[in-house]
């Protein structure tokens, strides 16, 4: 017969809290990819979403150097971090490496996608800046494992 493996009570909580958290900070990555305008967000707080037909002329190009938009590094930051902690979010709750990047790496890719959908401008250039915040936590990840090994070995 099988040993049966049985949790406690906080083990419970812990494994709720940890898809709680991941299905908060998705919703929120949604909110800020695909709200009809960024600044609005971040300056008022403003949540709106419109609904039009897509123009994907632009999803090749890359931003114009001399677009002096205010929130433009903000928006390449918050595109590198979402998809960061989203990517140790969903590891956390997963513990499985494939899946978790085929998903991240799925939804890096939709976003972009949809975001015309939204009345936003879906670039190639987010993707990369997306894929590279899911590389560098998976690298952090590895570093920090790999360190932790080789101090319980000595």
């Amino acid at each position: 017969m099988k040993d049966v493996v049985r949790f406690k009570g906080s083990d419970y909580t812990f494994m709720y809290t940890k898809w709680l958290l991941l299905m908060i900070w998705s919703l929120f990555v949604f909110i800020l990819y695909c709200t009809s305008s960024f600044t609005l967000f971040i300056s008022d707080g403003v949540i709106r979403f419109s609904f039009v037909v897509p123009d994907y002329s632009e999803f090749l190009e890359p931003y114009a150097l001399s677009r002096q938009e205010p929130f433009l590094t903000i928006q390449k930051i918050g595109h590198f971090v979402s998809f960061f902690v989203l990517t140790g979010l969903l590891y956390t709750c997963l513990k499985k490496w494939r899946i978790t990047l085929i998903i991240c790496f799925s939804l890096s890719i939709a976003l972009e996608l949809i975001q015309p959908f939204f009345n936003r401008d879906g670039r190639i250039l987010d993707i990369f800046v997306n894929q590279l915040g899911i590389i560098s936590f998976v690298m952090l990840f590895m570093i920090i494992n790999s360190r932790g090994n080789r101090m319980a070995k000595e």
